[in-house]
């Protein structure tokens, strides 16, 4: 599978490749009598994705095998759109990659075609209105309408969803929720609601990894998510652990930022540069922090955070999150540097 880079892609993949969220989602969203048909206990998630290169900025999928009640193999395909607006051509292209998922299953020797359960789940801001049957979109003389393919996909709109009506287990009501938010003016008057969720996960394995993801998701598609506005929602849902939380989830960040500085230094071929790559992108990422909660940064602090290593800059993170006032942050700069 190639590199995820797109916020909502990965923030998708990490949470609804969790055997228990698929399942309670197709539990709690598919029409009854299809839930029915499918043994969940058999879902299997394939790492395959049928996306156009250039349609990946606008779209996340995943692929999952599944026997059905009578131990029959099925598919089951979740295509999820994360375009601002809805897409009139959505069931073409679930065609095509359905027909994908059928050329693959040929190539490996399968002699029928099994049955795919198509799934959109959209998360913009306006309801969806666009057809979701193929035959819909046909437009030709009425004579020539057998000749036209149709089928329909199940269609999840989570711009219909609130906190009330949303349904399965923490982790996916959790995730549902916070997709639907990112794509809201008022986002930042949902936030503490969905922190009240995940605050009721404290106990649950994997927790920690999950809110992280949720963290770093939001901060990734929203300018105004900064660490303060993410604390003062924790504190509002009364989460005791969140000073660990944003301490992992800014430890998080940086490593993403080392490990990309490694790759592109392994790339490059030059040890210096793999160094140099991690400590340029481990100060970018501090000096994000810093403009979140005090503004504009002056050449001097800039030439000072150049200065430390990945290590002190780690450090650094959390004593931003902890900082009253840049008073705090020249402080610590004072100790570490001479």
């Amino acid at each position: 599978m190639s590199v995820i880079n797109n916020p909502h892609d990965r923030f998708f993949k990490e949470v609804f490749s969790r055997p228990d969220v698929a399942a309670g989602f197709l539990h709690q969203y598919l029409p009854e009598a299809v839930s029915a048909e499918i043994d969940v206990s058999t879902l299997q998630l394939r790492k395959d994705s049928f996306i156009d290169p250039d349609l990946q900025q606008q779209f996340a999928d995943l692929l999952y095998s599944v026997r059905l009640s009578d131990n029959r193999p099925a598919w089951v395909y979740v295509l999820f759109e994360h375009k601002s607006y809805p897409d009139p051509l959505t069931a073409f292209q679930m065609l095509r990659y359905m027909v994908r998922i059928w050329e693959q299953e040929l190539r490996g020797g399968g002699s029928a075609l099994a049955p795919i359960i198509p799934i959109v789940i959209y998360h913009g801001a306006h309801p969806w209105h666009e057809a979701t049957n193929l035959g819909d979109l046909y437009h030709g003389p009425r004579a020539l309408r057998a000749y036209w393919p149709t089928f329909a996909y199940h269609l999840c709109d989570l711009s219909q969803e609130n906190e009330a009506t949303v349904r399965g287990v923490l982790f996916l009501q959790g995730a549902l929720l916070v997709m639907r938010a990112v794509s809201r003016t008022d986002f930042a008057d949902r936030l503490p609601a969905i922190m009240r969720l995940l605050a009721q996960l404290t106990n649950e394995v994997g927790a920690v990894e999950y809110v992280i993801a949720v963290l770093r998701y939001v901060s990734a598609t929203r300018a105004e998510a900064t660490p303060d506005l993410l604390r003062k929602a924790m504190d509002a849902a009364s989460i005791d652990a969140k000073e660990e939380l944003m301490s992992n989830w800014v430890e998080d960040l940086i490593e993403q930022g080392m490990q990309k500085g490694v790759q592109l230094g392994k790339t490059e071929g030059e040890i210096e540069g793999i160094t140099k790559g991690r400590t340029e992108e481990a100060v970018r990422l501090v000096e994000n922090l810093l403009q979140h909660r005090f503004g504009t940064l002056d050449a001097n602090l800039r030439s000072r955070l150049a200065q430390l290593p990945v290590e002190r800059l780690e450090t650094l993170s959390t004593v931003i999150l902890d900082a009253h006032s840049m008073t705090d942050v020249h402080d610590y700069l004072n100790r570490v540097l001479p």
